[in-house]
C-alpha cells in the first residue's frame, strides 16, 4: 500500500503514452516516405480515371438530352399524322405545341412537294433544304449538326416524315433550342484549367467555354501540336498544345450523334507537387490523430488498473471502508482487486461491529443509570408537586400575581417527569421482553392507520409498498412503539409536506421495514450520534431518547436499525429482524 501511495501515476501514464505514440509516429513516417515514391503514378492514374468518368457521365447525359428532343418531335408527329387541309387548325396545333414545349423554337409542316403548309412562326422558310427534305421524304428522321441563330445561339433542326396509310404525305420540321447544352458544358470546370468541349465528327468545336472557337468553327487540330486522333468511342490521351503545355485529354462519344464530349486539363495542375504534399500531410495528420488515440487508449488500459488500486488505497486511508474496486482487466490485477475488496469488507465489518458494541455498551450503561436516576428523582418530584399545589390552593389567593410563577414551576416539574418516564422506557427497551411470532404487517398497518390523518394534514403523501414477507420473533407492542417513533420522526422532518414511503422486503433470512422521507435529511457528522441517548436533531423539542429506545428494543429482538441519509435529501431508517 505504501508503494502504491508513492507511485506517481500521472508520470506513469505519460511515459506509456510517449512510448506508444513515438512508436506509431516512426512507423507512420516510414510508410509515408515509401508511399510518396509511388504517389505521382497513383495520382496520374487517378486523374485519368476521374476525367474518363466525367466524360462518360456527361456524354450519357447529353445523349439522353438529344434523344429526348428527338422523341419530343416524334411524339408531336403523332398529333399531325392525318390529312387535314385546314391550315388554321394545323397552325393552331403547332403554336400550342411550341407554347407547351418551350424547347421548340419553330415548328412547320411541309407537303410532299416541299411547300410550306403551316408554321408556328410567320418567318418560316417556304421550303426545306434539299438534303433535309430528301431524308424525311424517304421515311427517315433527319437531325442537323449544331446551328446558330442570328444572335449566335445554338439550336438543332429535326425533321420527321408524317405517314398516312403507309405513305409519306407530309414532313414535320422543328428547330430546337439547345442552349442548355452550352450551359452544361460551361458548368463543367476542373480546377482552373480543366473544362469540357463538344466536337463534331469532323473535329469542329460545337460547344466550348471559349465561344470564339465555336462561332469561328475552329477545329481540334488547330490547338494541339500534332494531329492527335480521338479514335474510338472513348479514351484518355496525354497531348501537347500549341503553347507547349501538356494536357490530359479524355473523351467519349455521344451515341445518338456523331459528336464527342472531350474533357481537358493541364497536366501541371493535375500533378502539382503541392497536391501530393497536401495528401501526404492529410494522411500523416489522420494517422497521427489515430496514433494519439490508440496510444492514449493503450496507456489508459495499462495504467487504469493501477490508478483504481491507488484510489482504493486513498479511500481506505480516509476511512471509507465501503469502497470497492471495480472489476479490472488482467488476471493479476483482477486477483489483486478481489483481495483488496475482501480486505476492505473485513475492515468495514470490523468497524461496524466495533461501533455496534460501543453503542450497546453506552446504552447498557445509560440504561442502568436511567433506572437509578428515575428511582431517586421521582419521589422528590412528587413531593415538590404536592407542595406547589398546597401553596397555590391554600396559602395564596387565586388572583395573587405569584400564581403564574407557580404554574411555570409546575410545568417544568412535569417536563422533568416526562424525561424520567422516557428514562424508564429506555431502560425497559434495553431489557429482555416477552416475544412471540408476529407478522410485521399487523403492527405496521395499525401505526399507519393511526398516523395517516395527521400526516395528510401536514401535506405528506404516504406511499405504502407493503407486501407479505412473513413473521418475526418480536413483541408486537414494542414493534408498534418503534414504527410509531420512526414515522413520527419522518413526519417532523417534512414541515412543508413531502412523501413518506413505507416498504417491506424479505431478504436472505431477514425481514426489513424501511421508512423513507423527503425531508431535510441528516448531516454526515450526525449519523454516528443518532442512537446516542440525549442526542437530538430537533433542538429543544426533543429529549434525544426516542431513537435510543427504538434501537434498544430492536437490538433486544436480535435485530438492527440502519440509517441512510444525506443533508437536504431525506433519510431512510431500516428495521431488520431475523425471519422465523
Amino acid at each position: 500500500m505504501k508503494i502504491l501511495n508513492n507511485l506517481r501515476l500521472g508520470g506513469f501514464r505519460k511515459r506509456l503514452f510517449i512510448v506508444f505514440a513515438a512508436s506509431a509516429a516512426v512507423a507512420i513516417t516510414l510508410s509515408t516516405v515509401i508511399g510518396l515514391t509511388s504517389a505521382r503514378k497513383a495520382i496520374s492514374d487517378s486523374v485519368r480515371r476521374d476525367l474518363q468518368v466525367i466524360a462518360l457521365r456527361t456524354a450519357g447525359e447529353l445523349d439522353q438530352y438529344f434523344s429526348g428532343k428527338t422523341d419530343m418531335v416524334i411524339a408531336a408527329r403523332e398529333l399531325l399524322s392525318y390529312p387535314d387541309e385546314d391550315k388554321f387548325k394545323i397552325e393552331l396545333m403547332l403554336k400550342r405545341l411550341s407554347l407547351e414545349f418551350l424547347h421548340f423554337k419553330e415548328l412547320a409542316v411541309y407537303d410532299i412537294g416541299n411547300r410550306l403548309i403551316a408554321s408556328s412562326s410567320p418567318e418560316q422558310e417556304a421550303s426545306l433544304p434539299e438534303d433535309l427534305f430528301n431524308t424525311a421524304k424517304n421515311g427517315k428522321t433527319y437531325r442537323s449538326p449544331m446551328l446558330f441563330t442570328k444572335e449566335s445561339l445554338p439550336y438543332i433542326r429535326i425533321a420527321v416524315p408524317l405517314f398516312w396509310q403507309g405513305e409519306v404525305f407530309r414532313i414535320l420540321e422543328a428547330d430546337i433550342d439547345i442552349l442548355a447544352v452550352w450551359n452544361k458544358i460551361d458548368d463543367i470546370r476542373i480546377g482552373s484549367t480543366g473544362h469540357a468541349s463538344i466536337l463534331s465528327q469532323d473535329g469542329v468545336f460545337l460547344a466550348d467555354v471559349d465561344k470564339g472557337r465555336v462561332l469561328n468553327m475552329r477545329r481540334w487540330r488547330d490547338f494541339v501540336s500534332s494531329d492527335t486522333s480521338l479514335a474510338g468511342e472513348r479514351g484518355t490521351l496525354e497531348v501537347r498544345d500549341r503553347n507547349g503545355k501538356y494536357l490530359y485529354v479524355s473523351y467519349a462519344g455521344i451515341p445518338s450523334t456523331e459528336w464527342k464530349l472531350v474533357i481537358t486539363q493541364e497536366r501541371g495542375e493535375a500533378l502539382h507537387f503541392l497536391t501530393m504534399i497536401y495528401q501526404a500531410l492529410f494522411i500523416i495528420a489522420i494517422s497521427l490523430i489515430a496514433a494519439y488515440y490508440i496510444a492514449s487508449w493503450l496507456s489508459r488500459r495499462i495504467s487504469s488498473p493501477v490508478e483504481e488500486l491507488h484510489k482504493g488505497v486513498q479511500e481506505i486511508s480516509r476511512g471509507n471502508f465501503g469502497y470497492e474496486i471495480p472489476p479490472l482487466r488482467g488476471e493479476e490485477f483482477s486477483s489483486l482487486a478481489s483481495g483488496f475488496n475482501s480486505m476492505t469488507k473485513s475492515l468495514a465489518d470490523k468497524e461496524k461491529t466495533e461501533k455496534a458494541l460501543a453503542v450497546a455498551e453506552r446504552l447498557a450503561a445509560v440504561g442502568r443509570l436511567a433506572a437509578d436516576v428515575a428511582h431517586e428523582i421521582n419521589n422528590p418530584l412528587a413531593i415538590m408537586k404536592n407542595y406547589i399545589y398546597i401553596i397555590g390552593k391554600k396559602k395564596m389567593k387565586e388572583d395573587d400575581p405569584n400564581q403564574q410563577y407557580l404554574k411555570i414551576i409546575d410545568g417544568e416539574i412535569d417536563r422533568v417527569a416526562k424525561i424520567i418516564r422516557s428514562f424508564n422506557e429506555f431502560y425497559k427497551g434495553s431489557q429482555a421482553t416477552q416475544v412471540e411470532e408476529v407478522d410485521v404487517i399487523a403492527p405496521l398497518g395499525e401505526v399507519l392507520a393511526f398516523c395517516r390523518e395527521d400526516l395528510e394534514e401536514k401535506g405528506i403523501a404516504v406511499d405504502e409498498r407493503i407486501a407479505e414477507v412473513g413473521k418475526v420473533m418480536a413483541n408486537k407492542d414494542k414493534l408498534k412503539q418503534v414504527f410509531l417513533n420512526l414515522i413520527k420522526n419522518a413526519g417532523e422532518a417534512m414541515p412543508d409536506g413531502g412523501r413518506l414511503t413505507v416498504e417491506t422486503k424479505k431478504g436472505d433470512g431477514t425481514i426489513s421495514v424501511s421508512v423513507t422521507d423527503t425531508g431535510t435529511g441528516i448531516k454526515m457528522s450526525d449519523l454516528e450520534k443518532l442512537f446516542t441517548p440525549f442526542f437530538s436533531t430537533k433542538g429543544v423539542k426533543g429529549t434525544g431518547l426516542g431513537l435510543s429506545v427504538s434501537y434498544g428494543i430492536i437490538k433486544n429482538m436480535n435485530g438492527d436499525i440502519e440509517v441512510e441519509s444525506e443533508g437536504g435529501k431525506g433519510a431512510t431508517f431500516r428495521v431488520i429482524l431475523p425471519a422465523v
